[in-house]
């Protein structure tokens, strides 16, 4: 791991994972889901995301479009695998990391949020 390297966890620390730096940006997503969870997503190439344990890690997805992880065992939503879209559309075969930025290990997390740029996207009305 590398000096840069954030850890994150569920609330119980069932489930944990490393992104390979702090992001720059957010996204909160008005779809039901995001909104019902209040999750601010922190997105990554599969290949820079790694899951260092998911002991009581469950999965949800209501259409087979995106993969909601969460704890079984405290219920915070952790991380989400979705498609990465190119001219609006969900690509086949590309991915991407969602990865739920409230449960990173960020020294003051909530001066963060406050100061990092969070970009809104209107998944109630596109999807």
């Amino acid at each position: 791991m590398s000096n840069n390297t954030i850890k994150g966890s569920c609330h119980c620390g069932s489930t944990t994972f490393t992104i390979p730096a702090l992001p720059k940006s957010l996204l909160r997503c008005t779809c039901t889901y995001c909104s019902k969870t209040g999750s601010l997503w922190a997105y990554s190439p599969p290949e820079e995301f790694t899951v260092t344990s998911n002991e009581n890690e469950g999965s949800y997805s209501k259409n087979g479009m995106n993969d909601h992880r969460f704890c079984r065992k405290c219920g915070c939503t952790t991380y989400g695998i979705s498609p990465e879209y190119v001219d609006f559309k969900p690509h086949p075969t590309q991915k991407k990391v969602g990865v739920n930025a409230r449960l990173l290990d960020v020294e003051d997390l909530e001066s963060w949020l406050k100061e990092v740029q969070i970009d809104v996207i209107d998944g109630k009305n596109l999807w």
